[in-house]
Protein backbone atom coordinates (compact mmCIF):
# COMPACT_ATOMS: atom_id res chain seq x y z
CA UNK A 1 0.00 0.00 0.00
CA UNK A 2 1.49 3.17 -0.93
CA UNK A 3 -0.66 6.07 0.80
CA UNK A 4 -1.13 9.79 -0.68
CA UNK A 5 -2.45 12.28 0.75
CA UNK A 6 -3.58 15.77 -0.04
CA UNK A 7 -4.81 19.05 1.12
CA UNK A 8 -7.37 21.51 -0.10
CA UNK A 9 -6.46 24.64 -0.49
CA UNK A 10 -9.19 26.04 -2.82
CA UNK A 11 -11.19 26.49 0.00
CA UNK A 12 -14.09 24.48 -1.04
CA UNK A 13 -13.91 21.63 1.03
CA UNK A 14 -15.94 21.14 4.32
CA UNK A 15 -13.63 21.31 7.34
CA UNK A 16 -14.27 17.59 8.37
CA UNK A 17 -13.07 16.82 4.88
CA UNK A 18 -9.94 19.37 4.04
CA UNK A 19 -7.83 16.01 3.76
CA UNK A 20 -7.71 13.55 1.51
CA UNK A 21 -5.83 9.97 1.04
CA UNK A 22 -5.36 7.08 -1.36
CA UNK A 23 -3.51 4.31 -2.08
CA UNK A 24 -1.56 5.30 -5.09
CA UNK A 25 -1.31 1.13 -6.04
CA UNK A 26 -4.99 0.86 -6.29
CA UNK A 27 -6.48 3.80 -6.98
CA UNK A 28 -7.80 4.29 -10.55
CA UNK A 29 -10.41 6.44 -10.52
CA UNK A 30 -14.49 6.41 -9.19
CA UNK A 31 -15.45 4.09 -7.13
CA UNK A 32 -12.13 3.17 -5.43
CA UNK A 33 -11.78 4.19 -1.36
CA UNK A 34 -10.82 7.48 -0.64
CA UNK A 35 -10.34 8.57 2.58
CA UNK A 36 -11.55 12.16 4.17
CA UNK A 37 -10.71 13.66 7.36
CA UNK A 38 -9.69 17.25 8.67
CA UNK A 39 -6.45 16.27 9.25
CA UNK A 40 -4.09 14.06 7.49
CA UNK A 41 -4.03 11.52 10.13
CA UNK A 42 -7.61 11.13 9.80
CA UNK A 43 -7.95 10.77 6.11
CA UNK A 44 -5.74 8.07 6.14
CA UNK A 45 -7.28 6.68 9.13
CA UNK A 46 -10.58 6.33 7.11
CA UNK A 47 -8.63 5.27 4.05
CA UNK A 48 -7.82 2.29 6.02
CA UNK A 49 -11.16 1.72 7.50
CA UNK A 50 -12.83 1.58 3.88
CA UNK A 51 -10.01 -1.14 3.48
CA UNK A 52 -10.76 -3.02 6.52
CA UNK A 53 -14.14 -3.19 5.47
CA UNK A 54 -13.24 -4.14 2.11
CA UNK A 55 -11.69 -7.10 3.64
CA UNK A 56 -14.24 -7.97 5.99
CA UNK A 57 -17.22 -7.48 3.10
CA UNK A 58 -17.55 -11.35 2.75
CA UNK A 59 -19.57 -12.53 5.78
CA UNK A 60 -19.83 -15.75 4.45
CA UNK A 61 -15.57 -16.49 5.22
CA UNK A 62 -15.41 -17.28 1.34
CA UNK A 63 -12.71 -14.60 0.56
CA UNK A 64 -12.98 -12.57 3.66
CA UNK A 65 -11.66 -12.85 6.94
CA UNK A 66 -14.04 -14.60 9.14
CA UNK A 67 -12.71 -16.89 11.03
CA UNK A 68 -14.95 -20.56 10.79
CA UNK A 69 -16.82 -19.77 13.93
CA UNK A 70 -18.33 -16.52 12.46
CA UNK A 71 -15.71 -13.98 14.14
CA UNK A 72 -13.39 -11.60 12.37
CA UNK A 73 -9.93 -12.58 11.86
CA UNK A 74 -8.97 -8.96 12.02
CA UNK A 75 -10.20 -7.46 14.95
CA UNK A 76 -10.62 -11.16 16.80
CA UNK A 77 -14.20 -10.09 17.49
CA UNK A 78 -16.50 -13.02 18.40
CA UNK A 79 -19.60 -13.31 15.92
CA UNK A 80 -21.76 -11.58 18.21
CA UNK A 81 -19.27 -9.03 18.61
CA UNK A 82 -18.49 -7.45 15.31
CA UNK A 83 -15.53 -4.99 15.42
CA UNK A 84 -16.02 -1.41 14.02
CA UNK A 85 -14.60 -1.93 11.13
CA UNK A 86 -16.85 -5.22 10.27
CA UNK A 87 -20.48 -4.72 8.41
CA UNK A 88 -23.47 -5.64 10.27
CA UNK A 89 -24.39 -9.33 9.25
CA UNK A 90 -26.85 -9.64 6.80
CA UNK A 91 -29.81 -11.91 7.28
Amino acid sequence: MNIRTSEDVTGFAPPDSKWVAVDNDTYDGPGCPIGRGATEREAIDDLLEQHLQDLCKDQSGVGGLVRTDGGCLLCEADAGERGTHCPPREH
